[in-house]
C-alpha cells in the first residue's frame, strides 16, 4: 500500500506543494486525483461528495498538467495557448486577451512567437501552465 490514512484539504486556488522519494507514490497521488486511476481502497472527495457520484463533472473544475507536456514543436508558445483556448470553447473575441495575460504572466512574452522548439525546458512547461490560465 502505497498510502495509509492519507487526508488532506485544499482551499479553493490554493496550491500544493507534493514532495517525497522515488516510488514514495506522488505521481500515483496525482494521477489519482485527476481520475487517470482509481484508488485500490477508501475515496476522493469533492467538497462533500465522492468523485463517482458525478466524474464529468469533478473533471469538468479541473486542470493537469503530466510528465507530458503537450506542447507542440512547431507552434509558437502564442500559437499554443490560442489552439488550447479554442479546443476549450473560448470565445475568438476573448482568446487574445486571456492567451496574453497568460504570456505575461509565465514571463513568456520574450520569446512568445519563437518556435516552442527553440523553447529551453522550463519554458517549455511554463507554455504548458500558461494554456491552464488561457483556456
Amino acid at each position: 500500500m502505497v498510502f495509509a490514512g492519507l487526508s488532506f484539504r485544499l482551499a479553493a486556488g490554493g496550491a500544493l506543494l507534493l514532495t517525497g522519494t522515488n516510488g514514495s507514490g506522488k505521481t500515483s497521488l496525482l494521477r489519482i486525483l485527476a481520475t487517470l486511476i482509481t484508488p485500490a481502497g477508501g475515496h476522493l472527495l469533492w467538497g462533500a461528495a465522492p468523485v463517482e457520484a458525478d466524474p464529468a463533472a469533478y473533471r469538468a473544475q479541473l486542470d493537469f498538467v503530466g510528465h507530458q507536456e503537450g506542447v507542440k514543436p512547431s507552434l509558437t508558445p502564442r500559437e499554443t495557448l490560442m489552439f488550447w483556448a479554442a479546443l476549450r470553447g473560448i470565445e475568438p473575441r476573448r482568446s487574445p486577451r486571456l492567451v496574453e495575460e497568460a504570456l505575461t504572466a509565465f514571463v513568456l512574452d520574450p520569446v512568445a512567437d519563437w518556435p516552442c522548439r527553440w523553447l529551453s525546458a522550463g519554458q517549455r512547461r511554463r507554455t504548458a501552465l500558461a494554456r491552464l490560465l488561457a483556456a
